[in-house]
């Protein structure tokens, strides 16, 4: 009996150091990845979720056009989200992103911001709109990809002198981007995010977008045709033109090399969403005597949209240095209505 005695004493001893080493071991893992996804959370201080429905706004942009003699205005409505670029030595420039095809050939154009709360928490329902007029002059265009950039520090700036009211958003970084080697990590089926606002749709009275989500429909590390671009399987509506395409996981993701799950999070800014794909529907049209009326025919969306890749972007800063940001004031002033 002594014997079997001591040998649980020392098996208790066995199992409470293993015990002792496992908690230490998942202790020092927390550290790490609270460390290593540190960079990533930096923009989401509150609760990370709901940062991400300030990243986006929804952008109106009007034309002027002259039909038989009357004046009409054609409205084109997209999503645009906020993204800093980073210059060096402590320069960096907050510019709204969209599509080029959202803001092309229009005259004036608006988009709506939340306040802020003295808490630094967004003030929902407390909704400035912003008018400018000018459009061809803001805007800046990608080379050969369908985006536009519309830089708003300056325009922030205004704001907080003429309205005395401090804006609430969240922009998306350069260190979101995945480089090269981040997106051969990436499998070729990851779920993403996208956030805009499909067919204008919104909750319109507290200013929030909608978001969708879906998963890569091809691999994003390889160019789709050949170009930046990539497919996804989600849902895409008229509306949801530049809507970011992201990468959020809070809780764990799947290793690409060991094929296990990771624990931890992850978080990427992927891309731009720039449009659907759709099919010809063809129908006939059959009166109650059974006799054929017309053929019908109609376009259908079949939930497949396609993203420009997000290192796009930064093909955009040289364009952004070459106008000054006193050139930009001048043109908010004479541009705010």
């Amino acid at each position: 009996m002594k014997r079997i005695r001591g040998q649980s004493k020392f098996f208790k001893k066995i199992h409470l150091g293993k015990m002792y080493l496992l908690v230490n071991f998942f202790l020092y893992f927390l550290v790490i990845v609270d460390s290593v996804y540190s960079q990533h959370s930096a923009e989401f201080k509150i609760d990370e979720s709901e940062q991400l429905f300030n990243l986006v706004t929804k952008i109106k942009g009007y034309r002027i056009v002259n039909q038989n003699g009357k004046t009409t205005q054609v409205v084109s409505i997209g999503s645009g989200f906020f993204f800093e670029f980073d210059f060096g030595l402590n320069k960096k420039m907050t510019c709204l992103v969209t599509n080029k095809h959202v803001v092309e050939n229009c005259d004036f154009g608006d988009f709506e911001l939340n306040s802020m709360n003295n808490d630094g928490s967004p003030n929902y329902g407390d909704i400035l709109k912003i008018r400018l007029k000018n459009y061809k002059k803001l805007w800046l265009y990608h080379p050969s990809e369908d985006l536009a950039i519309l830089p708003i520090t300056p325009l922030l700036n205004l704001i907080a002198q003429n309205y005395k009211r401090k804006v609430y958003l969240r922009k998306l970084i350069e260190s979101y981007i995945p480089n090269e080697q981040k997106l051969n990590e990436l499998t070729a089926i990851e779920d993403v995010f996208m956030i805009g606002y499909p067919k204008g749709f919104s909750d319109s009275i507290n200013n929030i977008p909608i978001l969708r989500r879906g998963t890569t429909a091809t691999p994003v590390f390889i160019n789709y045709n050949k170009k930046p671009q990539f497919l996804l399987d989600i849902s895409i509506y008229a509306g949801s033109s530049g809507s970011p395409i992201l990468i959020y996981n809070p809780i764990s993701y799947v290793d690409k090399k060991t094929n296990s799950t990771m624990f931890g999070k992850r978080f990427y800014f992927l891309g731009i969403a720039v449009e659907s794909r759709e099919y010809e529907a063809k129908g006939t049209a059959i009166s109650k005597n059974g006799s054929q009326i017309i053929e019908t025919r109609t376009w259908l969306p079949f939930g497949i949209a396609i993203g420009i890749k997000s290192s796009e972007l930064l093909i955009m800063k040289k364009y952004i240095e070459s106008r000054t940001t006193d050139s930009y004031i001048e043109l908010y002033k004479s541009s705010l209505n």
